[in-house]
Formats: structure tokens, C-alpha cells, sequence
């Protein structure tokens, strides 16, 4: 029993409606998107676009790659959840700026972002220019 096209009988994924597809694979964890990036180069646009809207910046490197990736692919305006992932043994002796920095920085490449989430920055020195 499958999706029942009008004209043909059984409809081919490609006949799906768009917010169809994305509902399913925002559904999935990012392994499975990963995979599904893998089937066909039709599945390829619609996962990559899903599996980019909801990065994790876990440093400033991965931050900087980041950056230069969603301007290169155009992905950026994919971006809808944006994780800002410390390190796991934070110590003020040992700081990550680059967290302060993130959001300046990857405003203006991800404008759509709905939700920013910090994990991880309970030692980080928060400032209230921070959130200007």
C-alpha cells in the first residue's frame, strides 16, 4: 500500500510535496540525515538543506569552517536552530572566547535562525554588550 498518484497508480518519491519531505526528515537524527544525503542527488538537496538547519559550533575553528561553508553551498538561510557547544571542562583559566564571539559572527550568515542554545558556558563571561 503506497501513496496513490492520479494518473499512474503509485506516486515516486519526487512526487511528494516539498513540506512533506522536509516534515519526514526533520523527524530523523543527523546520522540518518546523513544517510539519506546518500540516496539519490534528488534526496541530496532536501537532506543537506535539513541536516544545515540546525548546526553545532563546538570551537572557533569549527565556527570559522562554518562560515566559509554556508557562504560557499548558500545554506545559511537554512539555519533555523543554532548550537554553541563549549567544552565540556570549562575552566575561567582556561577561556573560549570565541563562544562571546559567535553570535556576531554568524548573525549575518544565518539571518533566519529562529533559536540560539548554549550548552556547556557556565564559566563564560557573559557581558551585557554580549546580547546587544
Amino acid at each position: 500500500m503506497g501513496f496513490k498518484h492520479r494518473t499512474t497508480g503509485m506516486a515516486s518519491i519526487h512526487s511528494l510535496p516539498v513540506e512533506l519531505m522536509d516534515s519526514i526528515l526533520q523527524n530523523l537524527d543527523r546520522k540518518d540525515i546523513k544517510t539519506c544525503m546518500l540516496v539519490c542527488h534528488a534526496w541530496l538537496s532536501w537532506a543537506e538543506r535539513i541536516f544545515h538547519s540546525r548546526p553545532r559550533i563546538t570551537s572557533a575553528q569549527s565556527m570559522e569552517r562554518f562560515i566559509q561553508f554556508a557562504k560557499a553551498k548558500g545554506i545559511g538561510g537554512s539555519v533555523r536552530h543554532l548550537h554553541i557547544v563549549g567544552k565540556i571542562n570549562y575552566s575561567s583559566m582556561d577561556p573560549t572566547p570565541w563562544i562571546l564571539e559567535a553570535p556576531a559572527r554568524l548573525g549575518p550568515v544565518t539571518p533566519n535562525v529562529l533559536s540560539l542554545h548554549f550548552q556547556n558556558v557556565e564559566g563564560v563571561a557573559f557581558t551585557e554588550m554580549f546580547w546587544v
